[in-house]
């Protein structure tokens, strides 16, 4: 029999309550329209700027979000054009007019054409950046400054001169920018590019769940590069539905964040997942409560891609497991039908018992569609269930031999009115079943206590169950358990608990009361108190201070020690003070004598005030100057009675 002395809690219910889980062909989550909001008003309260990449990154977020430039507060456009209009002079670095070109193609005919008025100042400035050394950033940023501008773009040089650039420094940073380079030349033949994507996706870190480079920049570059690159040629880029969805999930984890630069390249990249042509990971999530019970017997799923959208085709999402947390598992194989993109399934025609279920769903399109087929994606469900009593009994036995002397029938959830009384010869045994209130079938909870309650004082046992005849069993062995009660003999109040995190009616029911003599009892007076108070208060003896000597035996102490400086004093007066040797020393006497007497004065103030640390550290100062001036004055004295 175990002993338990904590209150009756159910926390695990939380741990417990439904959990949509995933496999890696599946999205870990999808962006909620509540994350669509809080980042859309983040990107548009994001002013005043404190630089030109802020509002180009606003802009680039709105614009993944689908936010375009026009359902914009006019003000916010007016101030975004202002800013980079204001820093175009101003501007000579290719980054700089990179983000002033993009601010302005983005906000369209209300910024363009100031910008391109300048088109000679800005294509000076590209010019003389490119004479120097064309890096993959450079000619980027060229690259799209004249896009942007509606300039002319020379294909062939560009083309060759990335070409080039991947030859000299052949980074994942720098393919993902020839990736987003190559995609706005112009009708040009770009498989020397494009050919790269497999082996770039193959250096990418790799967890059981995500994929991801050194840097959130460089992981979105890439991803939108390839997919801009796969628009840009109408092939199907050489990445895999697992990939692909390992990136969504790795851009998820970057969602929550007030940095406007991390929201944007998180954006762009969802973006190029979710609104591509080729492979769109998606998530199958659960719409519904995570409880089911006769009451509400059906759960709702739906798909969504990365950025919380339906699927572009009609889907159907087919039921294929159902499997119990005991491991017992039913194959339904059942098709769900659509209502307003949510997908229904009654699971009690499919399951009886309560407790945790795993379903496995697979999905595919009607017609031709880029997004990922799910095969074995699991969610998790909990089946709840109401219990009463089907039967029970307490009894009194006896503990040597197992015969009964006394059997009590109760009823639910009336209280016995019949008294037990047990001794050291007996054991109190209660036998039960529970029975699910909806099938009367037999069931077991995961918590079935009986609580022995005497005043403040309370004891809590656990009903064991037989899982094979689905009855509990609670027995009191009045010798092995006097000392759980500290030997207190009496009446006792009898009551079980029973609760489940699955249960809908957890519930206590008082049984009644029996009567406990335990051999070498203490005296029961009834005035016990259990009751959690304060104990009384420890007064503290601190050691009492040293008695001083008295103040005549001190005085006479402080004069002995002084003494000898007063004896010193009336000497020098009668025998005179020697100062000659102060003028052969010079100078240098004179400083010798004023940092001994500085050093004497550091002694004094340590006496009174200072410490260790800081004496030392006043006497390493002072012991320079006090060296050299005594070294001189020693000299120049020796070289005077030469």
């Amino acid at each position: 029999m175990q002993h338990i002395c904590s209150s009756f809690l159910l926390t695990s219910a939380a741990l417990l309550l439904c959990l949509s889980t995933v496999d890696a062909e599946a999205l870990s989550d999808v962006f909620s329209p509540h994350d669509i909001t809080r980042i859309r008003d983040l990107l548009l309260s994001t002013e005043p700027y404190g630089e030109l990449s802020t509002p180009y990154h606003v802009l680039r977020g709105l614009q993944a979000l689908g936010t375009s430039s026009s359902e914009n507060k006019d003000g916010f456009k007016r101030n975004a054009c202002a800013y980079a209009l204001s820093h175009i002079d101003t501007s000579s670095d290719l980054q700089s007019l990179f983000y002033i070109s993009s601010i302005a193609a983005e906000l369209g005919s209300s910024c363009l054409p100031d910008v391109i008025k300048k088109k000679s100042h800005i294509q000076s400035v590209v010019s003389d950046a490119l004479e120097t050394e064309q890096t993959m950033e450079k000619l980027y940023y060229s690259t799209s400054i004249s896009t942007n501008l509606g300039l002319d773009v020379n294909s062939e040089s560009v083309l060759a001169s990335i070409l080039t650039a991947l030859d000299d420094d052949e980074t994942i940073q720098n393919t993902a920018l020839a990736f987003l380079t190559a995609s706005q030349l112009p009708d040009f033949d770009l498989t020397a590019i494009y050919e790269l994507v497999e082996d770039v996706v193959a250096q990418a870190d790799e967890t059981p769940t995500t994929l991801y480079y050194d840097s959130l920049e460089t992981t979105s570059n890439v991803i939108t590069g390839i997919f801009a690159m796969a628009t840009k040629t109408g092939e199907a880029p050489a990445i895999t539905s697992e990939q692909a969805t390992k990136f969504g999930n790795y851009l998820l984890t970057n969602t929550y964040t007030v940095d406007v630069a991390r929201l944007a390249y998180v954006l762009a990249a969802a973006t190029a997942l979710d609104r591509n042509q080729y492979v769109v990971p998606c998530s199958l999530l659960l719409t519904s409560s995570g409880y089911v019970s006769r009451a509400n017997p059906d759960i709702q799923v739906r798909l969504a891609t990365i950025l919380g959208s339906p699927p572009p085709t009609e889907f159907t999402v087919t039921v294929m497991t159902v499997t119990h947390q005991e491991g017992d598992e039913t194959l339904p194989k059942k098709k769900l039908k659509s209502k307003n993109g949510l997908y229904s399934y009654n699971l009690f025609q499919d399951v009886s018992s309560p407790g945790v279920y795993t379903l496995t769903f697979s999905t595919e399109s009607v017609g031709g569609s880029p997004v990922v087929k799910l095969t074995e994606t699991p969610l998790q469900v909990t089946v709840s269930f109401e219990v009463t009593i089907g039967s029970a009994e307490l009894s009194l036995s006896d503990r040597e031999h197992g015969t009964t002397a006394k059997k009590i029938s109760l009823e639910y959830p009336n209280s016995s009115k019949e008294t037990l009384e047990a001794d050291q010869h007996s054991k109190v045994v209660m036998k039960f079943t529970l029975i699910d209130k909806e099938t009367k079938k037999s069931a077991l909870v995961h918590q079935a206590f009986v609580r022995l309650t005497r005043g403040q004082h309370e004891i809590f046992f656990v009903a064991t169950a037989n899982k094979k005849t689905l009855q509990y069993t609670f027995e009191l062995d009045m010798v092995t358990a006097a000392e759980d009660f500290g030997s207190l003999s009496g009446s006792y109040a009898m009551s079980l608990i029973v609760g489940d995190f699955a249960l809908e009616n957890p519930f206590s029911w008082d049984i009644g009361s029996v009567s406990l003599l335990f051999a070498g009892s203490t005296t029961d007076t009834g005035d016990e108190d259990y009751t959690y108070r304060a104990k009384p208060e420890i007064q503290h003896m601190f050691r009492l201070e040293e008695k001083l000597p008295p103040k005549v035996i001190s005085s006479t102490f402080t004069v002995l020690v002084l003494s000898p400086l007063a004896l010193l004093l009336v000497l020098w007066v009668g025998i005179g003070f020697n100062v000659s040797g102060l003028g052969t020393g010079g100078l240098w006497a004179v400083m010798f004598h004023i940092s001994l007497g500085g050093i004497f004065v550091v002694y004094y103030l340590f006496w009174l005030k200072l410490n260790m640390f800081d004496t030392m550290k006043l006497l390493a100062l002072l012991s320079v100057p006090t060296f050299l001036a005594g070294n001189r004055m020693l000299k120049r004295i020796a070289s005077s009675n030469q």
